[in-house]
């Protein structure tokens, strides 16, 4: 079986006319709602479709645009994201210079017009502006990165917003942030959301495809009108409201732990593969070629003749009497080079 993931529908292409060829099965899996407009794009999406076994929608929202793209030669199956078990929330920000007053706010993602940071900076002078300042934390690398340190620049955010660049410690800033701030336009499930959810860390989100899937209003503080001001005073809201705050934390915690773990995905995804895995026999007895018959191969092979599902087929070495001293002692037939060893169906 072959396992693509992709992230936007014209990626992959190349791998599932592969997988074709050999006649191995392959499982795509769309991590993006569908976003194709090209028409020469949209064709060849149709071609490789009818070379695929199964399509993977990690949302119910990304299933419904494939569903709608009538694109697809299959229905698409949802399995949705899910996250191993996080680790408790411990850690401190000491390398994270911040204005200990101010909450702290964190947002994780690719720098892209997507992920919509810079609406986030323009809530954050607002809320500064109603003195109500925060600190924010933008964990991630991407394309608009220059043009978003034009905006912080522009706006003057410089004293709020930090750009943390690419990180692998995310659940460690997660545990000494106040608050998880989301504005994407668009998601497949985002796993960020998942995590936040998760660690106990409470949740400002943009409502948007993909992203209502994995909250709601009962466990996170979502927002309906894509601006600044919508945003901030989510966020205002979320900071002033600690009880209600904490019934999220609580609601979005056991909401993570029921639908969203690793171990469902995985299960829902071994089920696929068994239905669609090409069927092959077992190997009833391994057949070895080695590739230099010196003192360490001698060793090897002492130890695989003991083994009753191996045999050692055949050797090659520079040193042709060496090779078939190796040979004679392994029951193994002598190649005169490695590469018709290799291609001689013999291993």
């Amino acid at each position: 079986l072959v396992h693509l993931h992709a992230g936007i529908g014209w990626e992959g292409h190349e791998i599932a006319a592969a997988a074709a060829r050999t006649g191995v099965p392959l499982i795509r899996s769309e991590h993006l709602p569908y976003l194709i407009t090209d028409p020469g794009q949209q064709a060849r999406y149709a071609e490789m479709s009818r070379q695929v076994a199964a399509t993977i929608a990690v949302s119910e929202a990304v299933a419904a645009s494939y569903r709608g793209s009538g694109l697809l030669a299959h229905a698409p199956v949802t399995i949705r994201n899910g996250i191993a078990p996080p680790a408790p929330r411990e850690g401190t920000l000491a390398r994270f210079e911040r204005n200990g007053e101010r909450p702290l706010l964190l947002n994780v993602g690719r720098l892209t017009a997507q992920k919509n940071q810079a609406l986030l900076v323009d809530a954050v002078m607002l809320l500064a502006g109603r003195g109500r300042a925060v600190d924010l934390m933008l964990v991630g690398d991407g394309p608009d990165r220059a043009a978003l340190l034009r905006h912080i620049r522009l706006v003057g955010a410089e004293r709020y917003v930090r750009l943390m660049g690419h990180r692998d410690d995310a659940s460690t800033l997660m545990a000494g942030g106040d608050l998880y701030v989301h504005a994407s336009a668009f998601e497949g499930l985002p796993l960020v959301l998942l995590e936040a959810m998760a660690v106990g860390l409470p949740i400002v989100a943009l409502s948007a495809p993909g992203v209502d899937e994995a909250l709601d209003a009962e466990t996170a503080w979502l927002v309906e009108n894509a601006n600044a001001e919508a945003l901030a005073a989510a966020i205002e809201r979320a900071l002033g409201d600690a009880d209600a705050t904490q019934k999220r934390v609580a609601a979005a915690r056991q909401r993570q732990n029921d639908h969203f773990t690793a171990a469902r995905m995985i299960a829902e995804t071994r089920a696929l593969y068994a239905a669609h895995a090409r069927k092959v026999s077992p190997i009833e007895q391994l057949r070895i070629g080695f590739i230099g018959a010196g003192g360490i191969a001698c060793r090897h092979r002492d130890v695989l003749r003991g083994m009753e599902d191996v045999r050692i087929a055949a050797v090659f070495d520079t040193d042709r009497a060496r090779a078939q001293g190796f040979a004679e002692e392994a029951g193994a037939k002598v190649y005169e080079d490695w590469p018709a060893m290799l291609s001689s169906g013999e291993l």
